[in-house]
């Protein structure tokens, strides 16, 4: 009993005894343990794809409610509950044209990366045939602000590209041959 008594006593006494912290100690013992990053620490790092993209490897079929072909390396799925996904191709799709339509092979119910999606070619009077495969890297979440911004990018990388394409590759003034 006399045990317990002063068990009782020293648990008691304990908060007395330690020195009182404030906001500021606490704050910095949060942080030095990691469980927070201030904005000099996330701004002073090298970003990691993780911070900002937030990236699916499927999407169920059912609820896709339009696909846009951006151009040959982005498309941009919309779903039926105003989400929005990014397919951004490493490399050029070949058939993938803006304003065209575009098919994908599933192996489920769902569209998963490493499902093919081919841009379809027109055929004259036969309609549509399907053009080159194309796998799926992935699908990244995108807000509706954030789609209208890549529209806008890539329309004004499109107009600098015009703009500049006979800068880059000059015609040859043809050379008079004389027979």
């Amino acid at each position: 009993m006399k045990k317990c008594s002063v068990l009782i006593l020293l648990c008691m006494s304990l908060p007395m005894a330690v020195p009182s912290l404030n906001a500021e100690d606490l704050n910095e013992n949060s942080r030095s343990k990691g469980s927070k990053l201030d904005v000099e620490e996330i701004l002073g790092r090298d970003p990691s794809k993780d911070d900002y993209v937030v990236e699916s490897e499927c999407v169920h079929a059912t609820r896709i409610e339009s696909m846009e072909v951006i151009d040959k390396k982005h498309i941009i799925v919309e779903m039926k509950s105003d989400d929005y996904f990014l397919i951004q191709f490493k490399n050029n799709c070949p058939d993938l044209r803006k304003g065209k339509p575009v098919m994908y092979d599933r192996r489920s119910a769902r569209l998963c990366r490493f499902d093919v999606i081919r841009g379809m070619r027109d055929s004259g009077l036969n309609g549509f045939e399907p053009g080159v495969s194309c796998f799926i890297p992935g699908f990244q979440s995108v807000s509706k602000e954030q789609v209208v911004l890549i529209k806008e990018s890539m329309k004004k990388a499109r107009a600098e590209y015009r703009k500049n394409r006979w800068r880059l590759f000059p015609r040859k003034k043809s050379q008079d041959v004389s027979t």
